[in-house]
């Protein structure tokens, strides 16, 4: 049993060690030091330290921004999860001004005696909570039109907590590890700041429209003429949360852009992830998703509303819903584990390894989704568990995995 400070003055305290890949910008000149004393103000952080490149870390300055690799000694309180606390870590670095978090891993680290310089390092960090980091970064409205900015850098979505039973499941760690929890549960009214009453904002639904058909402009297909622009998913519902983006659908007849409808597909859906991967549009603070979507493909939702046409297609109702939150976490992190294998292998370099896993990963999920809205819709267990994975971050850290790979396996083929 870990000793109280009154039982004694130098008691035995569990530290764990945070290592992190961050991108700064340009705008910020690449001051490493100035980002470590930002992260000292972090709760639980107790130091900071640069991994050179020779001990392994990169240290590169790159066109746009400067990659560094940092060390964080982390204090871990009773009862907390280490994958749960290093997220909230991450993504409060992710909120300062030009920072990006592009990969993180966390190891245990041996019991300390908690000394007087680290206990200052930690009290150090809480007096500059409030004065260096509350309020200082990400993305804001600034007030008046739909609220749009547009950050330098995209934040990174990285690894999310590994959620090991029930009790995790309870959550007794912090107010933001249960969001993800509650973001299932049903709101009682349709979001304000999308919606007026059940019609969507006037400003919102003009900025919406503008972004979808400068996409449609810039892509030159004259044939391409936009049928519908519609806002599905949780927006368009009751079930919205903090996770939650504006998936704008463009509905378009494929058969107008050429006769082979799959290759138009597997065109809009290149064009449309490298816009989504490459722009950081957000209104009201939530982030623009685009779809290009056939006029005959069947969507399964129970939230449509034509931005064109300003009604509703399909307009939502709430209801009650009983959500076994323990199998969605289940599912979920049988599928994290097989993520957290990717990046093994990605990590020892078996890039063979890590991309097949990698692509079978990526296809039982696809199965998982498309069986799961087939039979129970949107709200079964296997398409929340899909959620998990996607704003836990689990599904972003994937496609990155992939992505390294197979750069990284072409990039060894050339060298041979």
């Amino acid at each position: 049993m870990v000793a109280t400070r009154k039982e004694d003055p130098v008691y035995t305290q569990e530290t764990y060690n945070a290592y992190l890949l961050v991108a700064l910008s340009n705008e910020r000149g690449g001051n490493r030091d100035e980002v470590k004393n930002d992260i000292r103000a972090v709760p639980e952080v107790l130091t900071v330290a640069t991994v050179e490149a020779i001990e392994g870390g990169v240290q590169k300055q790159l066109a746009d921004y400067f990659l560094s690799t940092i060390k964080l000694r982390v204090r871990l309180p009773a009862a907390a999860d280490r994958d749960i606390l290093t997220q909230e870590i991450v993504s409060l670095i992710n909120k300062m001004r030009g920072v990006v978090v592009r990969r993180h891993t966390s190891e245990k680290a041996e019991e300390i005696r908690e000394e007087e310089e680290i206990q200052k390092a930690y009290k150090r960090g809480h007096s500059r909570k409030k004065r260096r980091l509350i309020g200082k970064g990400g993305n804001t409205d600034t007030g008046g039109g739909p609220g749009i900015t547009r950050p330098s850098m995209k934040r990174a979505k990285s690894a999310p907590p590994g959620f090991g039973g029930l009790e995790e499941l309870i959550i007794k760690i912090r107010p933001t590890s249960s969001k993800l929890i509650t973001s299932f549960e049903m709101q009682p009214v349709l979001n304000r700041e999308i919606w007026d009453q059940d019609r969507m904002r006037a400003e919102i639904r003009k900025r919406l429209q503008e972004i979808a058909e400068e996409f449609i402009e810039k892509l030159d297909l004259p044939n391409a003429e936009i049928k519908d622009i519609i806002l599905t998913g949780s927006l368009a519902n009751y079930n919205w949360s903090e996770y939650s983006d504006l998936d704008v659908h463009i509905v378009i007849d494929f058969r107008e852009v050429a006769d082979d409808e799959d290759l138009v597909k597997k065109y809009f859906d290149a064009v449309r992830a490298n816009w989504n991967r490459t722009h950081d549009i957000t209104v009201k603070g939530y982030e623009v998703e685009l779809y290009v979507q056939d006029d005959d493909e069947k969507h399964t939702s129970t939230g449509i509303y034509s931005i064109l046409n300003d009604q509703w297609v399909l307009q939502p109702s709430r209801q009650e819903l009983n959500i076994d939150k323990v199998n969605i976490f289940k599912k979920a992190r049988h599928i994290m584990r097989d993520i957290d294998k990717v990046t093994g292998h990605l990590e020892r370099q078996e890039y063979d390894a890590a991309l097949g896993l990698a692509q079978k990963t990526k296809d039982k999920i696809k199965r998982m989704r498309q069986g799961a809205l087939a039979r129970g819709g949107i709200y079964s267990t296997e398409n929340l568990a899909f959620k998990v994975l996607r704003r836990g971050g689990y599904m972003g850290k994937l496609l990155d995995a992939a992505g390294t790979a197979y750069d990284a396996q072409k990039s060894l083929a050339e060298q041979e």
